[in-house]
């Protein structure tokens, strides 16, 4: 009954960001999906491997590859200080389905987070990132920044906890934001003690040559915590 439950809560939450977003949103409705395993090395230092991959939303045309590696260390209860290697495989747009572009990124990241009431969380991720694209002579750096309110729900709900969250992309070379991923509500279901997965719809808005566009998000990400097992 518990996973029945959990099952609803997904289709609903989904069903009601599609009713909410224009029918003349200006870009294609893309599925996000992801996998991050993490591995205790001491007390103090953990290693991520992050694996995410993007597709039209009917899984018709692969749009994105990426794996990351990434070693964290908790600096105090409140902070987490991470430095990151990513790696992407971007389709070319315009080169045809089949043409993908390699990208490399270095990542920092200072990441506070706080324990407001007994079922409020809040954490943000502030994050510098240097990207080279294969191919081209020269570096570009952006800065992120994410807030996540959490917020704990009752075990009959069948989701562990409900969350709603806000992201901006700076780009320094351009001195402007060009990006930010509205998540208005999404879900997370501890399936076991290691593993959680959270369900959220989003909504990415671009700008690009002074034009804005926006495109829905269907994303279901999965945690493995290694050290719990």
């Amino acid at each position: 009954m518990n996973l029945f439950y959990q099952i609803v809560s997904i289709l609903l939450v989904f069903s009601l960001w599609f009713d909410a977003i224009p029918i003349a949103t200006c870009e294609e409705p893309q599925a996000w999906n992801a996998l991050t395993v993490r591995k205790l090395v001491t007390d103090s230092f953990y290693l991520d491997t992050y694996i995410h991959a993007r597709a039209d939303v009917d899984y018709s045309v692969a749009r994105l590859f990426q794996i990351s590696e990434r070693v964290g260390y908790f600096a105090h209860e409140n902070l987490v200080l991470s430095t990151n290697y990513s790696f992407f495989a971007v389709q070319r747009e315009d080169a045809g389905e089949e043409s993908f572009a390699n990208q490399h990124r270095f990542e920092f990241e200072a990441n506070p987070l706080f324990t407001l009431t007994e079922q409020i969380r809040y954490r943000s991720r502030n994050r510098i990132e240097t990207l080279y694209d294969e191919g081209m002579d020269h570096l570009s750096d952006r800065f992120r920044h994410r807030s996540v309110v959490e917020v704990s729900l009752p075990d009959t709900w069948g989701a562990s906890s409900a969350y709603t969250s806000m992201e901006y992309f700076y780009l320094f070379q351009q001195g402007d934001w060009n990006q930010a991923r509205i998540v208005p509500i999404g879900l997370r279901f501890s399936l076991s003690s290691s593993l959680i997965l959270s369900a959220y719809p989003m909504l990415q808005v671009n700008k690009q040559d002074d034009s804005w566009s926006t495109r829905p998000i269907l994303g279901i990400d999965l945690e493995w915590n290694a050290a719990s097992d």
